[in-house]
């Protein structure tokens, strides 16, 4: 099943890859932004990406099929691979962010 979020999320991709982030390494949600801002580690949540972007782990993940109908066949490539379940460990602040925000060094980040 595909709801019209994920086809929403599919278009303004669409968009960002055309005119945007054609030098972009990931594209990514916001809070998956977040987790590699405070640990350096790029992720993604597996529930974002169920919710969001009809990733079905039983059914391999991400939905290729429709993304080579909609041309965006390539999108996989540019996200990151580790896909991490909630409340997985994603690692620990960082002393960069740490000086930054005053958050505790090697804080736990899940």
């Amino acid at each position: 099943m595909v709801c019209g979020y994920f086809l929403h999320h599919v278009c303004f991709i669409g968009y960002l890859i055309l005119f945007v982030s054609l030098k972009a390494r990931y594209i990514v949600e916001l809070h998956d932004w977040l987790m590699f801002r405070l640990t350096g580690r790029w992720a993604l949540s597996l529930a974002t990406i169920s919710g969001e972007w009809s990733y079905v782990s039983e059914w391999g993940g991400w939905p290729l099929d429709l993304l080579e109908v909609l041309d965006l066949g390539d999108l996989p490539e540019r996200w990151p691979a580790d896909v991490l379940s909630p409340g997985q460990l994603v690692g620990q602040v960082t002393s960069e962010f740490s000086m930054e925000t005053g958050l505790p060094l090697g804080l736990p980040v899940a």
